[in-house]
């Protein structure tokens, strides 16, 4: 059974059935949005997160000619890739210092996109995974949990595995950042995410995700709000056209950012991607 615990500036929500919230219905549901209201930059500086409201981690696509990409450059072998990484933190930092946008849009969730697709495509989704939700000032946090199973089944899972999951890092290898030296393992410890508003039903929703890059250089010189960004998706071969779970997800998280362009990677069973 879900339980609580009150205090005296939040209340703690430890567990969701989205199973028991779950109604069939013919109604729909109408979505507004998301509109852009802000952004920041974060960077993992030895294990040390820094935050930065700037655009200086903001990426572009450079695709090359011809494409011939290793997907596990930079790959390490010692470590368990595919946990969940929380920039929870780095979301409320930005709510804290952005009161004046937050008075124009009022929101009563807090959350990820990550999240947000996650719920939107649940239904067809067998993974295992906990919503935690606290309630600060009026509104709700909501965070995703990873399930103990669902940790123990990383921990646990092959070297094959391991690499497939660590090759969605392709987008660091088809992009550049006009504000950094490209590392050596053609991955950088940076990530730009985009602020949105949306009103799903009668909820408002506050939300960020992480804006894989801009469609090509020049976007960069135009103001964020009029920025045309792209998705960058990864499905594994030799099978010729992507699942239809990875169809939701990157249809899922496109809409909630407002992106228009999704490119498709193939990857091979050695990671080697040749077709976008």
């Amino acid at each position: 059974m879900p339980w609580t615990n009150q205090t005296t500036s939040a209340v703690l929500i430890d567990e969701l059935d989205l199973n028991q919230s779950y109604r069939k219905t013919t109604n729909c549901v109408s979505l507004e949005g998301p509109k852009r209201i802000g952004y920041f930059s974060c960077y993992d500086n030895n294990n040390d997160i820094v935050f930065s409201q700037d655009i200086s981690s903001l990426r572009y696509l450079d695709l090359p000619n011809p494409v011939s990409i290793n997907c596990l450059q930079g790959y390490d072998s010692t470590r368990k890739y595919g946990h969940v990484n929380s920039s929870d933190m780095l979301l409320l930092r930005w709510v804290l210092e952005n009161e004046i946008t937050m008075q124009k849009f009022p929101s009563d969730f807090i959350c990820k996109n990550g999240l947000m697709k996650d719920m939107m495509i649940v239904l067809y989704d067998d993974d295992n995974w906990s919503l935690s939700a606290t309630k600060i000032g009026g509104k709700i946090v909501l965070n995703k949990m990873e399930s103990i199973e669902k940790k123990e089944n990383i921990d646990s899972q092959t070297e094959h595995v391991n690499q497939s999951t660590y090759a969605t890092s392709l987008q660091r290898l088809i992009t550049q950042n006009s504000n950094h030296s490209q590392c050596s393992s053609g991955i950088e410890n940076d990530s730009f995410f985009g602020v949105f508003h949306t009103k799903i039903g009668s909820h408002r929703i506050l939300h960020a995700g992480w804006l894989h890059c801009v469609e090509s250089k020049q976007e960069l010189d135009k103001p964020f709000v009029h920025m045309k960004f792209a998705l960058i998706g990864k499905y594994n071969g030799p099978r010729e056209f992507h699942s239809s779970h990875k169809a939701n997800t990157w249809w899922s998280l496109a809409t909630l950012a407002g992106v228009d362009t999704i490119i498709q990677a193939k990857c091979e069973r050695d990671f080697i991607v040749k077709i976008l």
